[in-house]
């Protein structure tokens, strides 16, 4: 390369950084400014009150959901053999067939008693969440939806085995 070409090459960058170097009052001083400068001390905030224990009103509440969630399994499983016979007698059957639509009155009938238990899961659940937010202890909350969680795992296997009996 030429030593005119470099030159011309190199006129931008030499331009580039000399007006880089220049001092001149159209641009601002990159220097901290006094605002910017780190001063004082933070207070620690304030400390979270411990959770209280839910009043006797909650207690109450939470008894009777587990109380109609344990009404609701009894009722289930008080069924649960007359529908598996329903089942067994309309396994194969045609839903033409007496014994089928029967066998389907019976599972619909479990069905109807799980949702039962299931609306007071769904109410322990809103429990829990208010709970959870009044900071208040949610324990007992979360002691009683594993119950009631364990009670609808219990009909749910049993509606499988039902229907697994009745063919479908």
């Amino acid at each position: 390369m030429s030593r005119a070409l470099q030159a011309f090459c190199s006129l931008p960058a030499l331009l580039a950084i000399a007006a880089c170097a220049s001092v001149s009052d159209r641009y601002p001083s990159l220097a901290v400014r006094p605002a910017e400068r780190v001063e004082g001390t933070f207070a620690a905030p304030p400390p979270v009150p411990e959770p209280s224990a839910p009043g006797q009103e909650a207690t109450t509440r939470i008894d009777s959901l587990v109380g109609s969630a344990n009404a609701a399994h009894r009722r289930f499983l008080d069924r649960v053999a007359s529908a598996r016979a329903l089942a067994l007698v309309g396994r194969g059957a045609g839903p033409e067939d007496n014994r089928w639509a029967a066998a389907q009155i019976a599972l619909a009938d479990l069905d109807s008693i799980r949702s039962d238990t299931a609306i007071a899961l769904g109410d322990l659940d809103l429990m829990f969440v208010d709970t959870t937010l009044s900071n208040i202890r949610r324990e007992q909350v979360e002691q009683a939806r594993a119950e009631v969680v364990s009670l609808i795992a219990e009909q749910d296997r049993i509606l499988s085995g039902l229907r697994q009996e009745a063919g479908q």
